[in-house]
């Protein structure tokens, strides 16, 4: 039938396919997929002398497998909740991990609050854990003459991770601190199943090494 309704719809039908593809998002190329089959399968349906059936079908899986891949996608994104702090830290720090990498990241770590005066590595000794700084501060002890203080967005123990070295040098709380601590192991087996997430990781980890030759 030639009207401007079926011309319209195959229209909205046709640009909506082609632009599911522009986006980068995989929601919103989901979302204009099913509004695109949708419209193509009321197409079929109503305009031709009779309903096309393969069309329709196929056009109708495509709508259900969509949907339901949003739901699932919707689901997984409400486990990815982050507190105030966390959400601050992925902004600041973490930014090149996606949401999902930041999530596993997160959920190998632990947040502690720290006295002040507390020995969190001593020179010499091997490093079990890795610490970020989001609110504190650390004297970092290199030489009786050499002291250097950490505060807030600074890594600790990070030098011993990536290079398997020991601690060269002792680092102590000098205030009330709390941060994100890491257990070497936890980080290991995490990046053994993620080795993308391992490199993500490690470049943040330099950036912070190349921050620290400024102090």
């Amino acid at each position: 039938m030639d009207s401007w309704p079926s011309y319209l719809i195959y229209a909205i039908a046709y640009g909506m396919s082609v632009a599911a593809f522009s986006f980068n998002s995989i929601t919103v190329l989901r979302i204009l997929t099913v509004i695109s089959s949708t419209c193509y399968a009321l197409y079929y349906f109503i305009f031709p002398t009779d309903p096309l059936w393969l069309d329709i079908v196929t056009e109708s899986v495509l709508v259900v497998i969509n949907i339901v891949m949003l739901l699932y996608l919707w689901s997984k994104q409400r486990q990815l909740l982050f507190n105030t702090e966390e959400k601050e830290i992925h902004k600041a720090i973490f930014s090149t991990l996606t949401p999902f990498q930041f999530f596993k990241l997160m959920k190998s770590a632990s947040w502690v609050n720290i006295a002040e005066n507390i020995k969190l590595l001593g020179k010499g000794d091997p490093v079990n854990s890795i610490y970020f700084i989001y609110n504190g501060k650390a004297n970092v002890v290199l030489s009786p003459d050499r002291n250097v203080e950490l505060a807030d967005g600074y890594f600790i123990g990070e030098r011993s991770f990536t290079l398997g070295n020991i601690s060269n040098a002792d680092v102590y709380t000098s205030k009330p601190s709390r941060m994100v601590q890491w257990k070497q192991a936890d980080l290991k087996d995490l990046f053994k199943r993620n080795p993308e997430l391992q490199k993500s990781f490690n470049d943040i980890i330099s950036m912070d090494m190349a921050k620290k030759l400024n102090l």
